[in-house]
């Protein structure tokens, strides 16, 4: 006999079905019967557990609780082909209705039954019990942090932290705004009787002009002139603009003629004059800036005309020809300081001596190094900075053309078109400038001097250091000599020579290589190195 697989649950399905029809085929009409009786069987057993279902569901309501009352009532559902879950919402039934929805017994009926613990009456009111929790945390923390911020109180010593927890009647340093509001507040109808010193703190003092009169007039003024100049020539309207504008000009003259000029006072208190006397705190002090810059200016002229007077070839064409001779000799000067050797030096030198008696100077410069030289050049330099700041011109005021239109008014000492008397002239008249410029400044000053004491001229590096004696030798007729080096007979540099002193000094190894190598120094040789020194030279060749 064949047996069917669960014959129960697979009477309709595509699979029993399959094995229905596969049964037929194969076995014929002795599967029919068995399958008929199995269908019989389990109508039967259902039939019985639907016929014991009250019983079990009767004792299930007394005791919803009861696991044996659970698990029959599980196993009638199962025997009566129903879903065991549906058990489930029966047993929360008998238990809220027996015991009471917020009873122990019913939530665990309904926790069993798979409900959540949380949609039960005790989870409900353990949910909020955790809320009511963390917020009496949250607040506590809150109290814990505002009782113990710092804040500023005013105390007898002065200003002082304490907690919010101690601030309680003690005078807090609130911020600025709020003691003005609340200082207003108390003197609200009555500020203007308030100390003058208070009333500005707050802001109730009386506000200044917002604009000068003299501006008003100015811009009324300029409004009337530019109003005549749209109008054509002519137009007896253009003549009544222009002669109202004159009128009005005439006046602001008038006012600050009578020293009566305006002043407007910078945000940073600093105040500004335009017209009168100019004896505000700025007007003064540019006033002294300017006294100063003519003392220091005066006092480099009468230096540098001394200057020219004492020594006329540093100034003009003998001035420019001596500046670069000194400088070219310097340069060699420092060749021999540092590679060594005196050839490149006796060279350097005939060479500028020759230049300069080509050019017709030779006898008009006394020697070929001279240290005022250098002070000539930092002086004139200087006076053209001290020149702007007598103008009222320092710092970043003073730009390239206002240096360049100095020098020309100046004039430089190098000109090959000046010499020694013109400028001279030039600088007498600069000072004549000066004074006339110095009496109207000490004027605005208020009489004040602060350059008073200042010197009156510089003293001279020739002064303290000694120079050579004005022609003692030409500059053309100078022996070639480095300033430093052994004196040769005759005069060297403008300098007498040093007596004798015993025998010459020996050649060094470098004087004697460059005679070898030019035999035509053999002169210079011996004048250095004593007679016949040059012949003992090549002799020992």
């Amino acid at each position: 006999m064949v047996k069917i697989i669960s014959p129960y649950a697979g009477e309709s399905s595509p699979i029993a079905q399959a094995f229905s029809a596969l049964g037929q085929a194969a076995f014929g009409d002795t599967l029919t019967p068995e399958l008929k009786r199995q269908q019989a069987y389990r109508l039967s057993s259902q039939n019985q557990s639907i016929a014991s279902a009250p019983g079990v569901f009767e004792a299930l309501a007394r005791n919803p609780n009861d696991a044996g009352a659970l698990a029959q009532a599980a196993s009638t559902l199962l025997a009566s082909g129903r879903d065991p879950s549906e058990l489930g919402p029966v047993s929360r039934a008998f238990a809220s209705s027996l015991y009471g929805a917020a009873d122990p017994r019913a939530t665990n009926a309904y926790v069993g039954a798979g409900g959540s613990y949380a949609n039960t009456v005790p989870g409900f009111r353990e949910g909020q019990a955790t809320e009511r929790y963390k917020t009496d945390q949250s607040q506590a923390t809150e109290r814990y942090k505002f009782d113990n911020t710092p804040v500023q109180a005013m105390a007898p010593t002065g200003p002082q932290f304490v907690t919010n927890a101690t601030a309680p009647g003690k005078v807090p340093l609130a911020p600025e705004g709020n003691v003005k509001g609340g200082y207003i507040a108390q003197n609200w109808g009555n500020i203007g009787s308030l100390p003058p010193a208070e009333q500005n703190v707050l802001g109730a003092a009386p506000k200044p002009e917002a604009e000068p009169e003299m501006v008003r007039l100015m811009r009324h003024r300029n409004q009337l002139w530019n109003a005549a100049g749209r109008l054509p020539l002519g137009d007896p309207a253009r003549d009544q603009l222009q002669r109202e504008g004159d009128e009005t000009d005439a006046y602001i003259r008038h006012k600050i003629a009578g020293n009566q000029g305006f002043t407007i006072q910078q945000p940073d208190g600093t105040v500004i004059s335009m017209g009168g006397a100019g004896n505000d705190a700025v007007g003064r002090r540019k006033a002294e800036e300017g006294m100063l810059g003519i003392r220091e200016s005066n006092a480099i002229i009468n230096t540098l005309d001394k200057l020219a007077t004492d020594k006329p070839h540093l100034f003009g064409a003998t001035g420019y020809l001596l500046d670069k001779a000194q400088g070219a000799a310097a340069f060699a000067q420092n060749l021999i300081d540092a590679f060594g050797g005196e050839r490149a030096w006796a060279e350097q030198v005939s060479k500028i001596r020759q230049e300069a008696l080509a050019n017709g100077m030779g006898d008009k410069i006394p020697w070929l190094f001279d240290q005022d030289m250098g002070s000539r050049n930092t002086l004139h330099g200087v006076l053209l900075y001290s020149y702007l700041r007598a103008q009222g011109q320092t710092g970043a005021g003073v730009s390239k053309h206002d240096v360049e239109m100095a020098e020309k008014t100046i004039g430089s000492p190098d000109s090959l078109w000046s010499n020694a008397s013109k400028v001279r002239s030039s600088l007498q008249m600069l000072k004549n400038m000066n004074d006339a410029r110095f009496q109207v400044l000490n004027r605005q000053a208020g009489g004040r001097d602060p350059s008073a004491g200042y010197p009156t001229e510089f003293p001279m590096p020739s002064a303290s250091q000694g120079s050579p004696a004005p022609g003692a030798a030409p500059f053309g007729k100078d022996q070639s000599r480095a300033p430093g080096g052994a004196p040769a007979p005759g005069q060297v540099d403008g300098r007498a020579a040093a007596a004798p002193s015993g025998a010459p000094a020996a050649p060094p190894a470098a004087a004697v290589q460059a005679l070898r190598a030019d035999p035509r120094l053999a002169g210079e040789f011996d004048a250095k190195y004593g007679p016949g020194a040059a012949a003992r030279v090549m002799g020992g060749q």
